[in-house]
């Protein structure tokens, strides 16, 4: 196994040195989204890459525990820069699709804790 890893970190190298003096001596340097973009270009074909995206659009919470959404919505999130490309609408996505339950549930704990601070309020005397 380790054997397997290190030839693909070997190749991985071999691709990036290559990949950096193809664009010249005079070209910027490289910008992280360019090189994941070529990464991604070299190693993972456009058909697997497409699938992931739609693998994620599709993604539901469901009965999945929190921890292991967020771990799928991780992974998947690698694959389309496009759809989660800022925080703004990672988050969104994230959001979207977790658990109604999950969602009422939470709702109703910031609902009781509202009415337990304004109760709290009230039965405080003013000075």
């Amino acid at each position: 196994m380790e054997l397997a890893a290190y030839q693909r970190k070997d190749v991985a190298n071999q691709w990036y040195n290559e990949w950096e003096d193809s664009k010249g001596s005079d070209a910027e340097s490289s910008v992280w989204g360019d090189f994941v973009e070529a990464f991604l270009n070299q190693f993972f074909p456009q058909e697997l890459r497409e699938s992931k995206v739609e693998e994620l659009m599709n993604l539901k919470q469901g009965k999945m525990s929190v921890k292991d959404y967020t771990l799928k919505f991780n992974q998947l999130s690698c694959y389309a820069s496009k759809l989660v490309g800022n925080m703004r609408a990672r988050m969104r996505k994230f959001a979207s699709d977790l658990s109604d339950d999950l969602i009422k549930e939470q709702k109703k704990r910031v609902t009781e804790a509202w009415e337990k601070d304004r109760k709290a309020m009230r039965a405080k005397p003013v000075d």
